[in-house]
Parts: structure tokens; sequence; C-alpha cells
């Protein structure tokens, strides 16, 4: 029998879950050369997923006027999702943090494949992510549910953890912790970060730089307000401080770019919030603006010498290049990733009006310890990198069972 894997949760939108799904096909996909390989994927990505030789799974997209439990329960519940989920075999779930808090929309979608997929005989594998709290009895029921069908359970951190013990039914006791598998992604050569560079306007022999990776989910979450928005005034101070204190330039990096047919503004949004500050700045302010795929930003951060991370897997991809870094996180799974690579939380800062304030000065002692920071992430990067490479020899031994 043919088998048909489904790999969930990434995508080309968000650069880090496009590192996601790059890495674990390159991994698990040769181990099943004979399999049939689907990605779940927009209408706008399906071109991409067979660029990679894998075969669409297309998830119709949500209504931007109707609200999200409606649409998913008619799309999801629908004959055409339903006639496709029945080939599927083997479920890989790479979602970065999807579920938790206070909905169960993401737990919904996903459990209506799964259980499906389990009633037939499949397999179901969560590859390591982060979890929110399940805030109330109807997200904990849900969870409660989704996670009974999942054979093999990674958790990428131990708050995440603490938050799936929080569940009945013992899910938390069959969770394996291991490290997020982009720390296994590998990156373009060097000559296409360079290229990428020269195309965002940076003349050759311009080096050396810092990046800043902002995230379009925090400036939400602060209350939009363009340039007077308390995270861009911070974006801002940070930038000017390495323009004042280094001889650096600071590139402005994103790890959201959404398809020309989507209305919603993504990172390069405020990044050209943040550079047209500099207008005048004599070259120094980089802003990257056009389409670039994973592994090229991946080089861009691995030329630089120094990273402001606001996007978790601009964090991964600075730190298993140990590239220094300070964080400007929205949620656990920064700190706990900060935790695990033995950076100092002095350098992992929050978005509340009080640490934004704070945000250039931590930024500014990072800069200043960065060598101390080189030597610390030259012993825990190895260690995260060894452990996040058995994931994949556990899932493949599971899948082969």
């Amino acid at each position: 029998m043919t088998r048909d894997f489904l790999i969930w949760g990434g995508g080309f939108v968000n650069k880090g879950a496009e590192a996601l799904l790059k890495t674990t096909d390159h991994y698990l996909q040769p181990k099943y050369p004979e399999a049939v390989w689907h990605v779940e994927s927009l209408e706008a990505e399906k071109e991409l997923v067979r660029g990679l030789g894998r075969e669409p799974f297309l998830r119709p997209d949500s209504p931007w006027t109707e609200p999200w439990e409606k649409w998913t329960y008619r799309a999801f519940k629908g004959r055409s999702v339903r006639s496709r989920a029945k080939q599927v075999t083997d479920f890989i779930d790479i979602s970065g943090l999807a579920y938790g808090g206070e909905t169960c929309r993401f737990v919904d979608r996903t459990l209506f494949l799964t259980s499906d997929i389990k009633r037939r005989g499949g397999r179901v594998v969560f590859l390591p992510q982060a979890y929110l709290r399940f805030m109330n009895s109807n997200v904990q029921r849900e969870a409660i549910e989704l996670f009974s069908t999942v054979d093999l359970l990674f958790v990428r951190d131990s708050r995440s953890l603490e938050y799936l013990n929080e569940l009945s039914g013992g899910i938390g006791n069959k969770a394996v912790l291991a490290p997020d598998i982009a720390f296994q992604f590998p990156k373009a050569p060097k000559e296409q970060g360079l290229k990428v560079l020269q195309q965002a306007g940076m003349a050759e022999g311009t080096h050396p730089f810092i990046t800043i990776a902002p995230n379009i989910r925090i400036y939400e979450r602060t209350g939009k307000g363009e340039q007077n928005n308390p995270y861009v005034q911070a974006l801002i101070e940070i930038t000017q401080w390495f323009l004042d204190n280094t001889d650096h330039n600071v590139v402005l990096i994103p790890h959201e770019i959404r398809f020309p047919s989507d209305p919603y503004p993504d990172d390069r949004y405020l990044i050209k919030l943040v550079s047209s500050h500099f207008s005048e700045d004599s070259g120094r302010v980089v802003p990257i603006l056009q389409r670039a795929d994973a592994e090229s930003l991946k080089a861009v951060v691995g030329l630089a010498e120094f990273m402001v991370a606001s996007r978790y897997h601009a964090l991964v991809g600075a730190l298993s290049q140990q590239i220094p870094s300070a964080v400007i996180g929205w949620s656990h799974k920064y700190e706990e990733l900060c935790r695990d690579a033995g950076l100092s939380s002095e350098h992992c800062t929050g978005y509340s009006p009080e640490e934004l304030k704070l945000a250039p000065q931590v930024c500014a002692s990072a800069w200043e310890e960065k060598k101390s920071i080189e030597h610390i992430l030259n012993t825990t990067v190895p260690v995260l990198k060894d452990r996040s490479s058995k994931v994949f020899q556990r899932t493949s031994d599971f899948l082969k069972g």
C-alpha cells in the first residue's frame, strides 16, 4: 500500500514556517521515497509546494469578512477536505505555536483531520512546537481530545510542557522535550545572502552590519499607530543607537512576506516605517523589501555580527549560526529559547510599554557583551543541534515501526 504523508502547519508566508517545512521534508522524505508527500498550502502557495516535488493539500482560504469559527466548520467539514483527507496515512504537524489560549479554532480543524486518520489506523506525529496555556474548559476539552490522537508528541520548551501537564489524561506524560527542528535548517550559500543584500541596496564592501527582525504581530498588539506606535519607536531608537555607537550598518529583515493578493500588512510594513525615519542616513539603514526564501534570509543573518530578533525563527537562525542576539518577544517561547541557549534574561524583553522603553538599553547591553555571548553559544548551540537532530531519528524509527 502506498503511504500518503501530510505535513501540516508549514507554509511560505511565514519564513519560520517555511524553514520548518523544508527541514522536515529534507530529513524525512528521503527515508520514504516511494510515498506521496502532501503539504498543507494556500492556493497562492501551491506552485511553491510543487516546486519542492510535493503535492499541495489545499486549505480553503478564510474569507476576511466571515467569523473564523463559521468558516472553519463549513470549510473543514465539507466534502472537499474530507475526501482528500481519506488518502492520508501519516500526519506530521509542524506548527510553531498554534494551540492553546482562549480559542479552539486551530484545535478544531486539526482534530477533524487527525481523528479521521486515527480511525483508519494512521499515525500522527507532532514535531517540536510551543503551546499556550489552555485557558478554559472548552479549550481544554478540545485539546485533550486532539492530543489523544497524537502517537508521538514533541514539545519545544519547559513552559509549554507545563501547560500540557495541566491538561488531564496524562497528556504531558507522553510529551518529549526537544529543541526546534529549524536548528537543522540549512542556509543558502554566502553568495545568495550577499545577493539579497545587494538587491536591497547594500553595496559590496559595506559590511559589517547587524540585523533587526521586526514582528507585525507585536505592532498589532501594541495598538498600531504607524511611527507613533511604541514598538516602532523602540525599533527606531535601537536602530539609532547602532548608528550612533558603532560603524555597522543596520539591515531590516522580514520573516513574514505575504502574497500580493493578501490585503493584510506583513513585516515589510514595519520595515518601511522604521527605514523611512532614516531616509537621509547615507544608506546605512538597509530595508529588505523584496521577496526572498527562508534559506537566503538565513544566509543574510549568518553574515551579520549581531541580531535583534522579534521573530522566533529569526532568533533560531541567528543562534544556530552562533550569532549574538538580543530579543524583543511577545510570548514565553522567546524566553525559553534564550534560556536553553544560555542567554541572560537581561538580553530578552517583552512588549509592554515599560519593557519597550528599556529595549534599546537591553540591545546595547547585549551588544557590549557579544564576545561573552559568542563564547556561551559555542558551548550551548552544538548541544541544541544534536538534540534536535535526534527528533528526526526518533520520528523515522516510529514511522517505520
